[in-house]
């Protein structure tokens, strides 16, 4: 704030408004901002709050610690849509534990988490999956079943969700969290399989045919707004959940580009249009003195208008059966992965405010030792991640009575160890 002071003077000395953009003008007035013998340091916030962060933390806790583990054989009829599964960041979380080979090189393999958590002087990276990423892979797996659906008979169909019926499901976050939490095993095994990919294959470098936008939605660490759980963002919000006020100015669109969207309306050329061309063909057709080269034109042309039963095939062989002098059109590697990205980012679900795949905690042998990549923590040193693994792997616990918990905090954390490795799904055969 008082560097946003600074750099107002400064452009106020040189008679400018506050709309420069100029770099220069913002070094001027960080260097004005260190001249000043005071700046009311005692107003600015330099310690965490850390009661707050783990008021919120242990509350979590201890509401996850109530979950009741469904027997698998009762799980039949009614009472499988009726299932409620256990937190989605535990159970799609990816642990990763470093260890060495016979040659002496670092090599890192991907465990349960319920083999590292709890256990005295492991260390480990644990990845817990952003809810965009849950929701968009959630939504990408409803769509492809849906999509699979269609080869069905129609009275498989008609017991099944359609794409249309998909979309409007997880229009919301909390239509997105109910189906989550009403998954099948073998829908949650699929699920795991695609999170875990995501996670795996979120590299620091742009992934081809990703513009900016995609990757820093993808490789950024911004926490979700307060008012996340209400409604997603639109396409032209903006990070906190803003819809921008700027509007385009309008063109005036010239007599060309309203006659394209006239027969774009109508699906076909207008009658003068169409006559010009048959007078260039005309033209075109005095000029050849061979009536079989004249023949064999209107052959192709007849067998080659992409018609409403079909068209062109992949063969390059035209609804007859005639093959044509068409070149066909073929995707390379690199334009493949660039539709293939721009797909993915179109069905992405924004979360207000998130940015990235996941939250990595990296745990060491020591609880001072531990570090997190969410934005909470790069702030304040302190994050709601930290606090779940301070309880559960280190057992540290709140010191006096921070919340309503009747069980001791002893049983708590044991309870939901076991939670953890009751509600494993194992994906290793998969990969």
């Amino acid at each position: 704030g008082h560097i946003k002071i600074c750099i107002k003077e400064v452009l106020k000395l040189f008679g400018l408004d506050s709309l420069q953009r100029n770099p220069l003008f913002a070094i001027a007035g960080i260097a004005r901002d260190g001249m000043r013998k005071q700046n009311n340091i005692e107003n600015v916030a330099v310690t965490p709050n850390r009661a707050k962060v783990e008021r919120s933390a242990y509350e979590g806790l201890i509401n996850i610690s109530t979950y009741t583990v469904p027997d698998p054989d009762a799980l039949i009829g009614e009472a499988q849509k009726r299932r409620s599964n256990f937190c989605a960041d535990w159970i799609y979380a990816l642990c990763i534990v470093t260890t060495t080979d016979a040659a002496g090189n670092a090599v890192e393999k991907e465990v349960p988490l319920h083999y590292v958590l709890g256990k005295a002087g492991v260390e480990f990276e644990v990845i817990f999956p952003s809810m965009s990423a849950l929701f968009t892979d959630l939504k990408m797996t409803f769509l492809e079943d849906a999509q699979f659906n269609i080869g069905a008979p129609m009275s498989m169909q008609i017991q099944s969700m359609s794409v249309g019926s998909v979309r409007n499901m997880l229009r919301d976050p909390f239509g997105c969290a109910r189906a989550l939490t009403t998954l099948d095993h073998s829908s949650q095994k699929k699920l795991k399989c695609r999170i875990h990919d995501r996670l795996r294959n979120n590299t620091p470098v742009p992934k081809p045919g990703e513009n900016l936008y995609m990757f820093l939605q993808r490789g950024g660490h911004r926490d979700e707004s307060a008012v996340a759980n209400q409604r997603f963002a639109t396409k032209h919000e903006k990070s906190v959940g803003k819809a921008s006020k700027k509007k385009k100015k309008k063109t005036k669109k010239s007599k060309k580009h309203e006659d394209k969207l006239e027969r774009d309306k109508w699906g076909g050329q207008k009658e003068e249009e169409a006559e010009e061309d048959l007078a260039q063909f005309c033209e075109l057709c005095e000029d050849w003195d061979d009536d079989a080269e004249i023949e064999d034109l209107v052959k192709i042309i007849e067998n080659t208008i992409i018609d409403d039963a079909g068209g062109l095939d992949g063969s390059g062989v035209g609804g007859d059966g005639i093959e044509d002098d068409v070149e066909m059109f073929v995707f390379d590697e690199e334009e493949i992965a660039k539709l293939n990205s721009q797909a993915e980012s179109s069905e992405r679900v924004r979360v207000l405010r998130e940015l990235g795949e996941g939250t990595t905690v990296s745990v060491g042998k020591e609880c001072n030792k531990m570090c997190c990549n969410c934005e909470m923590f790069n702030r304040w040193r302190i994050c709601r991640h930290v606090i779940w693994i301070e309880v559960l792997h280190f057992g540290k616990f709140p010191s006096g009575d921070i919340s309503d918990a009747e069980d001791s905090w002893e049983f708590i954390r044991q309870r939901i160890l076991d939670i953890i490795k009751k509600t494993h799904i194992d994906v290793s055969s998969v990969f």
